[in-house]
């Protein structure tokens, strides 16, 4: 007999073809069973029956002709079928059955959470890889070690011992950038782990100052320039390079005076982000005089009546004009304000009185390192980080 599927020859009594596992059933001949003796039967003849009343027998199937012996490399055996000839136990195919719901199980699983995490399915407990990437996006390099590659400069006076540890103590602790997190943290002897060899051509004093700073980390030095201004308030703050702009807080902002969203401490990033581009940035040749005072730097917006000066890389002055339809926003008062009404928005002890002239000027502090300046005939309100 041969297999109806590929017409390889299979021995009597095969159930299944031993080249591709297909059951005898395919096959063209069926099973015989094996002779009870080796002894020829008598073959009887057929009865005679009548054509015009016999049904026709039925045709059997078309036989296929023989195929040649393939290779005697069997592939592996089918589900169920032993390359002996004989059936697996039944047992084998719920196994087989059972593996192949698991697969499909695992893969189903799998599908979900790949779906999960791509159109963003997962808890918020969970952390996604998009996440995580963002996470990863926002961590910024230790400003105090980027400044490695620059390795050290010309400098000439070092401070002694006692000045050293002076000046440590006014900015030890730790700094935060605008985002909140802490990139710089100043010890007795080391600045983020790095030791402080010694601190070279300091220029102003107490918590006015800045100085460059050699420091010292597995044999390698290297310079940084740190400027402060201390005044134990919020906008206590600590400059990088004269680019990076630190605060002692994580949230500098929370509680301090803002006009037109912006407070002092702010880089020039995130004014940008609240009052777009300046219409000009001042200087000698493009200066702005309101009553007493000329401005002569910062970012110029005619149309909001708002000049922000900046120094060490972040906003240390915000002037209200005169023309400005804009307001400080947590006393709601501008220039058009009485000096009556500012001393009981701020809680000052005295009202302040107008300068009478440019040598003279009229101040008054608000709290958190803030101190609002009063020009002439109230021609500006500034609002500044330092106090005379």
């Amino acid at each position: 007999m041969f297999c109806e599927k590929c017409g390889t020859k299979m021995p009597e009594g095969s159930r299944f073809c031993p080249e591709c596992g297909a059951p005898a059933a395919a096959a063209a001949q069926p099973a015989q069973p094996p002779a009870a003796s080796p002894q020829p039967r008598m073959q009887a003849e057929p009865p005679q029956v009548d054509s015009n009343t016999a049904p026709m027998p039925p045709v059997p199937p078309a036989q296929q002709p023989p195929q040649p012996a393939q290779p005697p490399v069997p592939p592996p055996p089918a589900a169920g079928f032993s390359p002996q000839g004989g059936v697996q136990p039944a047992g084998g195919s719920k196994n087989l059955a059972l593996g192949i719901g698991i697969a499909a199980l695992v893969l189903l699983l799998a599908g979900g959470g790949f779906a999960a995490w791509h159109f963003g399915w997962l808890g918020k407990g969970d952390i996604t890889m998009e996440a995580a990437a963002k996470q990863e996006a926002e961590e910024v390099a230790d400003p105090i070690r980027a400044s490695i590659p620059m390795g050290t400069g010309n400098v000439n006076r070092k401070l002694d011992e006692k000045l050293t540890e002076k000046f440590l103590r006014i900015i030890q602790g730790d700094w935060y950038d605008s985002k909140g997190r802490k990139l710089v943290t100043v010890g007795d002897t080391q600045i983020n782990d790095c030791k402080i060899e010694g601190i070279y051509d300091l220029a102003g004093g107490g918590g006015l100052a800045g100085g460059t700073f050699r420091l010292q980390e597995n044999g390698q030095e290297w310079d940084v320039r740190l400027d402060w201004n201390i005044s134990k308030s919020d906008l206590d703050s600590l400059t990088v390079n004269g680019n990076q702009t630190l605060h002692r807080t994580a949230n500098a902002a929370a509680d301090l005076e803002t006009v037109g969203g912006v407070c002092l401490g702010m880089t020039p990033e995130q004014v940008e982000q609240k009052l777009g581009k300046p219409s000009s940035n001042l200087g000698k040749d493009n200066a702005v005089t309101a009553g007493d005072y000329t401005f002569s730097k910062g970012w110029y917006y005619p149309d909001k009546g708002l000049i922000i000066v900046f120094g060490n890389g972040s906003v240390e002055g915000i002037a209200l004009l005169k023309s400005s339809k804009l307001r400080f926003e947590k006393s709601g008062l501008n220039c058009q304000s009485s000096l009556e009404e500012y001393a009981k928005a701020y809680g000052l002890q005295k009202t302040p009185q107008l300068p009478k002239n440019r040598y003279m000027s009229s101040q008054a502090s608000i709290g958190n390192g803030q101190t609002l300046y009063f020009g002439m005939d109230m021609e500006y309100v500034l609002l500044s980080i330092y106090a005379t």
